[in-house]
């Protein structure tokens, strides 16, 4: 039999290709141990990364913040000339009390970057409000003239039905006045009676007048 040749009836053919479900069921079992034990292998790589970077920013901060000690040459250059531990930096004392503090710079930003966005933003913001106000005092505006409008025109509105009312009355009475004399004139009948007379002696006799007062 050739090494590349399968032995059906070797152990660990016979393993590998075992379908009980009690094996499979180990075998599942078994790939989900690995794969969890890999997963908490790579979280606990992370984790070291993590946990080196915090000591190492952790210690550099520390020696940023450490004030120089004598025996450094740069203290001792500031010494000569005439530099004091806990004075001020001049003749009267005046100057900085500390150094210039180092503000380290772990990305590839440009310089400057952060101080122009900033800028761009505030600037941006100052454009909106006073969008937005001008916008506030366009739409007041625009309200009042709504209003004054809206009222102007009720005023016009009852001023015109007044009016109508009143030529409509006018009309309306001066109508009755010319029927009423045509039927008296013409036909010797009186509305207000209910009463056709004979003739215009008839209706001056016993008639009371032309209108409705006087048959009241």
């Amino acid at each position: 039999m050739s090494g590349e040749e399968e032995d059906y009836m070797s152990d660990t053919f016979l393993l590998e290709n075992d379908v009980r479900p009690g094996l499979i069921h180990c075998r599942i079992l078994k790939r989900t141990h690995e794969l969890s034990k890999k997963k908490d292998k790579i979280e606990d790589e992370k984790k070291q990364k993590l946990t080196v970077k915090s000591l190492a920013e952790a210690k550099l901060k520390d020696g940023l913040e450490k004030p120089i000690c004598s025996d450094n040459k740069g203290f001792n250059l500031l010494r000569k000339m005439g530099f004091s531990p806990g004075k001020g930096l001049g003749k009267s004392g005046e100057g900085r009390l500390e150094p210039v503090p180092i503000k380290l710079k772990n990305d590839r930003v440009g310089l400057g970057r952060e101080t122009v966005i900033r800028e761009i933003s505030q600037m941006m913001a100052s454009m909106k409000e006073k969008r937005m106000e001008s916008c506030s005092t366009e739409n007041y505006r625009a309200w009042r003239r709504e209003q004054f409008t809206e009222k102007q025109n009720f005023k016009d509105l009852s001023k015109s039905q007044r009016i109508c009312f009143e030529l409509d009355t006018k009309l309306v009475c001066e109508k009755l006045q010319l029927i009423t004399v045509y039927l008296r004139g013409t036909h010797f009948h009186c509305i207000w009676c209910g009463t056709h007379y004979v003739d215009d002696k008839d209706l001056r006799e016993d008639c009371p007048g032309p209108t409705r007062e006087d048959h009241e």
